[in-house]
């Protein structure tokens, strides 16, 4: 064989190597995994994350090998009392607002690290991207506020998720969690799609794990709906 055939050989051997490896590369290995911490398949976790009547919310992270790892980790559910005098101070230490009427908030936290979507950087928050968010959030808000009076509504991002500048109007409910005191004594289970907190002046806390949505969540307010999570 010429040499000049055994080089356009070698190249064309080096580059198809080259190109199988990148495609190799592009499919991480994907894992499953129960409530119990247990393997199972990817039909399985599918089947369990959509059923309604499924008591547990999920998590996504990347594993050693760089695979994607989903698992079903905690309930979506949690109660708690806490001191509403201490919470009201950090809030109004994070807002830099004074609530003076003692509000019900309803929070709503973005987890760092939350692989809720595949197409974009998960720490990556783009002006598009809050501008959309927002669009979307501010006439719930309004709604919000018309039904269950002297109720603060606040978006709250963890620390380490990078943030474009807010515009005013997105200043009064945007804010991160800087001090990461939410992640640490309220939002302690991370989960995909993020969480909501409902705080209450008489100290009770409700928190919905999971995708949700703002409608959805007020409706807990309802005394008949509230009033199944905690004894009166």
């Amino acid at each position: 064989m010429p040499i000049i055939y055994r080089n356009y050989l070698l190249v064309f051997l080096i580059a198809s190597f080259f190109l199988s490896c990148a495609a190799y590369k592009s499919e991480p290995t994907e894992y499953y995994l129960d409530e119990t911490g247990k393997s199972i398949e990817g039909s399985t976790f599918m089947a369990k994350f959509h059923d309604s009547a499924n008591p547990y919310a999920a998590w996504n992270y990347i594993a050693k090998d760089s695979g994607m790892v989903s698992e079903i980790s905690h309930l979506k559910y949690e109660t708690y009392l806490v001191s509403y005098e201490k919470f009201l101070l950090q809030m109004e230490q994070l807002t830099g607002k004074n609530f003076y009427d003692n509000p019900t908030f309803i929070l709503s936290y973005n987890f760092r690290d939350d692989y809720c979507t595949n197409d974009r950087p998960p720490n990556d928050y783009s002006k598009i991207r809050i501008n959309q968010r927002f669009n979307y959030l501010n006439p719930k808000i309004k709604t919000l506020k018309k039904e269950y009076r002297n109720t603060e509504f606040l978006k709250i991002f963890e620390s380490g998720i990078s943030l474009p500048e807010f515009s005013e109007k997105q200043r009064a409910y945007f804010f991160l969690d800087s001090t990461n005191f939410l992640r640490e004594k309220v939002f302690r289970n991370p989960t995909l799609c993020g969480s909501y907190a409902i705080i209450k002046p008489n100290g009770q806390m409700l928190i919905r794990n999971g995708e949700y949505g703002l409608s959805g969540i007020s409706n807990h307010l309802d005394p008949d709906i509230w009033n199944t999570f905690f004894d009166q």
